[in-house]
């Protein structure tokens, strides 16, 4: 179903290539629009509470981000909670990007990206990178990430009410779908206890009354306390992963050609 929506509700762009491919293990597709520069790599996380969303739902939105930052994206088809719990989906990840360092891509060059749940699982690769002694990649974008599964943040009951996209009980269910049982403090659960020492430049974007708007902010003000080049954007009067919507509102436009901006100015062609 959701897949469905997003076929219905996403303007095809034109010249978008999808081409299936198998990197580390891990199955996706590379995404870009036809004719577009290629300065480098990105690696795409999908969103969806760890229990739904697939390469396919989230084509229009990166291939719109592949060709506004001129990064070829590799999209990855991680495997979803609740039949693959954590750790599944941060191995998927990891085990991709080591595959694009094999297949000979400089980790200058490549810049991880996710929104949502991908976000939560693309800081939770950072956070990995570093703490297996991987070339560190160039940089990371995420939007609307989750970053703490303990439930601490403030806005997700102060702003439940305010929130237009995300109902709180659904989305519970999908983490604890995804949690089953294991110990939230892990850094590769809730990137929030992490270190990141070392980390890429990182830009956050998140709404101003999304529920997840302080996993952002929290995460974006112990990311800077360890050095990180962190970049916060939190923008008014847009719902979640507002990126979605690209050609049907112009914050949706604004807020990928940001994207592309920064990974442009992060990843040297």
């Amino acid at each position: 179903m959701f897949d469905l929506n997003a076929r219905v509700s996403h303007e095809r762009p034109r010249g978008l290539m999808a081409e299936p491919a198998i990197v580390g293990g891990v199955s996706g597709r590379w995404i870009e629009i036809r004719g577009q520069e290629r300065r480098g790599v990105m690696l795409y996380i999908h969103g969806g509470a760890f229990v739904i969303g697939s390469v396919r739902s989230h084509r229009t939105l990166v291939a719109r981000l592949a060709q506004a930052s001129g990064l070829r994206a590799f999209s990855i088809g991680y495997r979803l909670a609740p039949e693959h719990p954590f750790p599944a989906a941060v191995e998927d990840a990891l085990a991709a990007y080591r595959g694009l360092l094999a297949d000979g891509h400089a980790p200058e060059q490549i810049a991880i990206c996710g929104d949502s749940a991908g976000g939560s699982i693309a800081l939770a690769l950072l956070h990995a990178i570093g703490e297996e002694g991987l070339p560190m990649a160039g940089a990371a974008a995420v939007m609307s990430p989750v970053t703490d599964l303990t439930l601490q943040s403030p806005s997700l009951l102060g702003n439940e009410k305010k929130d237009p996209l995300i109902p709180r009980r659904w989305a519970l269910r999908g983490v604890a779908d995804y949690v089953a049982g294991a110990d939230v403090t892990q850094p590769r659960l809730s990137p929030i206890f992490g270190d990141f020492a070392g980390c890429c430049p990182v830009l956050f974007q998140v709404g101003d009354e999304e529920m997840l708007r302080d996993d952002s902010v929290r995460m974006a003000q112990v990311m800077r306390q360890q050095g990180v080049d962190v970049t916060l954007n939190v923008w008014p009067d847009v719902p979640h992963v507002w990126h979605l919507m690209s050609r049907w509102i112009p914050e949706a436009d604004a807020g990928i050609a940001e994207l592309g901006g920064f990974l442009r100015s992060k990843i040297e062609g």
